[in-house]
């Protein structure tokens, strides 16, 4: 059985339960998933248990829609990768995890 990414809230992660919005809720747990597999398990304990998530990219909006107020917070920072990138009948494709940022996109594809 694996180990579960499921981390109890505490004073370290407190600044995942505000966003630009300046707006502050609260969490029971929180993760840092870092493929689909591990998001996959996570959505599961948590609908096992009857938990609501909260994804979270960069936490830069300004409309609180990152803002937990209960449940899980699943935190898409991790995932930061540019997996693919294409040009096909003269149009760009790209292939990005959800955490990434676009200063690192910026970077990626200069």
């Amino acid at each position: 059985m694996q180990q579960t990414m499921i981390k109890k809230m505490d004073d370290e992660f407190v600044e995942y339960l505000r966003d630009e919005s300046r707006t502050s809720g609260y969490a029971e747990s929180i993760s840092f998933p870092r493929t689909e597999q591990e998001i996959a398990q996570i959505a599961r304990e948590c609908y096992e248990s009857g938990t609501r998530i909260t994804v979270q990219g960069g936490r830069t909006g300004l409309a609180a829609a990152a803002v937990p107020f209960g449940g899980h917070i699943m935190n898409m920072s991790k995932m930061n990768r540019v997996v693919g990138m294409s040009v096909e009948n003269g149009r760009f494709y790209l292939d990005v995890e959800p955490g990434l940022v676009l200063s690192e996109l910026r970077k990626a594809i200069s």
